[in-house]
């Protein structure tokens, strides 16, 4: 009889234990900085009757889940801010895997999911209108990073400067891969 009662706290324990392990895993996070401004006018046709501004789209992909948005003088569509507004209220929706809040022309993505899960790839495309060299608008992606550091990028296409601070993640990978491995182990000893 003893050695069931042993045995039953030893599990007990070890199951507080393992709760609490996964308990302390954080969700995953990243930004993504939009920079730059609209194009335009140029006048392809030689004179001012037919001015004509840069247009395009941008797509967030982040664990296969797509968020686009388009830009144009005429959608109205045409700021920093405006774009990651209307990136973020894509990317909160039921079927997206990361919540999204815009400010400052920068959306800070949140995963829904803790953990290990929630190290999603993480990248973005803008197309633009074959009229100008190069986008208006820059992206700068960053996922999960565990560690301070601040980046700058150079020139970005279209000459504007982004510099992006790099947030402690609120995932941080080591810490999180050795709480599984704690995790397991307590679990194999049951």
């Amino acid at each position: 009889m003893q050695l069931r009662v042993r045995v039953l706290a030893v599990l007990s324990t070890s199951i507080l234990v393992a709760f609490g392990a996964a308990q302390a895993q954080t969700p995953g996070s990243g930004t993504v900085t939009i920079n730059g401004s609209e194009q335009g006018p140029i006048y392809p046709c030689g004179n001012t009757s037919c001015p004509t501004y840069d247009s395009g789209q941008i797509t967030i992909t982040v664990n296969g889940f797509n968020a686009s948005t388009k830009y144009s003088h005429a959608g109205g569509q045409k700021t920093s801010q405006q774009l990651a507004n209307s990136l973020a209220a894509k990317l909160n929706t039921v079927t997206s895997p990361v919540t999204a809040v815009a400010a400052s022309m920068k959306i800070t993505l949140t995963s829904k999911l803790a953990g290990t899960l929630s190290n999603y790839p993480l990248s973005t495309l803008v197309t633009h209108s074959s009229l100008f060299t190069h986008a208006s608008f820059g992206r700068y992606p960053v996922w999960a990073k565990s560690h301070r550091r601040k980046r700058r990028f150079g020139s970005c296409g279209n000459g504007n400067q982004a510099e992006i601070q790099q947030h402690e993640s609120l995932l941080l990978l080591e810490r999180s891969r050795r709480e599984s491995l704690l995790l397991l182990s307590l679990l194999q000893r049951l």
